[in-house]
């Protein structure tokens, strides 16, 4: 079930600590779809950011799929992380990612904005195995 919020679905961005960029010359309450979502790193050196592309931004579906990517930014400096669905942070200050390619990763960030990335699991053999519903479970 979706569950709608005073910005639409985007409400679960705002509860984990995600915060909208608003374009400059659209009012606040532009819409309920944000192009950009920032979130600062748990010391504060770091922003990563969810960008919606460009051609996404008017098209059906624009939430999903490639319509979005993730930069690390510091102060003037930014980079783009390549193939990657989802980025956040963990407590520690890490990036905690997973890839396209099916891997979840974490990544240590070096002053210089390089990423020490360790694959910590690769869930491309990972498949579903049909069971049957428990008896509470057959009827509401």
């Amino acid at each position: 079930m979706l569950v709608e919020g005073p910005y639409g679905s985007d409400w679960r961005w705002f509860r984990d600590g995600w915060r909208p960029i608003i374009p400059a010359g659209h009012p606040s309450n532009w819409g309920k779809f944000f192009l950009t979502w920032e979130k600062v790193s748990p010391k504060g050196e770091y922003v990563l950011r969810r960008c919606c592309k460009e051609d996404a931004a008017n098209r059906p579906g624009h939430g999903l799929g490639n319509a979005f990517y993730y930069e690390l930014a510091c102060d003037a400096d930014c980079i783009p992380l390549e193939g990657i669905n989802y980025a956040d942070w963990d407590p520690k200050g890490r990036i905690l990612m997973t890839t396209r390619s099916g891997t979840v990763q974490v990544a240590e960030v070096s002053p210089s904005l390089k990423l020490l990335t360790s694959e910590i699991a690769d869930l491309n053999n990972q498949t579903f195995e049909k069971i049957a519903a428990p008896d509470w479970a057959t009827s509401w």
